[in-house]
């Protein structure tokens, strides 16, 4: 669980980033001039539904997909509702999420939206919007054990390595080796 000053750093640095991107893509817009109209950015902030699903392709390509659960604005009678987006990741990308993303983690996703369709059993034409994934932010870090609340964070040379001087064999040299 964050404090409010976590959540409120973790505010802060998004909106920084938020704030890079768009002078970025400004500033790409004008370089760009009327092809910058047909631009297609997605940048979303969310909880992923369940772990990423990796497989590799026929051609050896990786792909790497995921739900990301993402609140909209609070509407006027205060209620948040929550849209499920597919995410699809490729290669490098796709290797880095589905390594290091698990179910419930916060990430922030930046790619383009894509519009795709198939014919289902029925012979019917079906529709589908995912976002291919071109970058991905770990906004939490991979917790492998629950960190106990009370223990304040270790900082210095503290968090640093594992103490050796308790290990049977380890003898403590006080001469100084130059």
């Amino acid at each position: 669980m964050l404090t409010k000053a976590e959540l409120l750093d973790l505010e802060s640095l998004i909106w920084t980033w938020i704030t890079t991107r768009e002078e970025e893509a400004a500033t790409s817009r004008k370089s760009l001039g009327k092809e910058a109209e047909k631009m297609n950015r997605v940048v979303l902030l969310g909880r992923l539904v369940r772990d990423p699903e990796v497989r590799v392709t026929t051609t050896g390509k990786t792909v790497c997909a995921f739900t990301l659960a993402v609140d909209r604005p609070a509407g006027r009678d205060g209620k948040r509702d929550t849209d499920f987006i597919n995410i699809v990741a490729w290669n490098k990308t796709a290797e880095i999420a589905g390594n290091n993303l698990n179910k419930g983690q916060r990430a922030l996703i930046e790619g383009r939206l894509q519009i795709r369709s198939y014919n289902d059993r029925e012979g019917k034409r079906q529709y589908v919007a995912e976002v291919i994934a071109e970058r991905v932010e770990f906004i939490e870090r991979k917790e492998k054990t629950p960190q106990i609340q009370s223990q304040p964070p270790q900082r210095g040379f503290e968090s640093m390595g594992q103490d050796v001087t308790g290990e049977p064999g380890f003898e403590f040299d006080e001469e100084i080796p130059f």
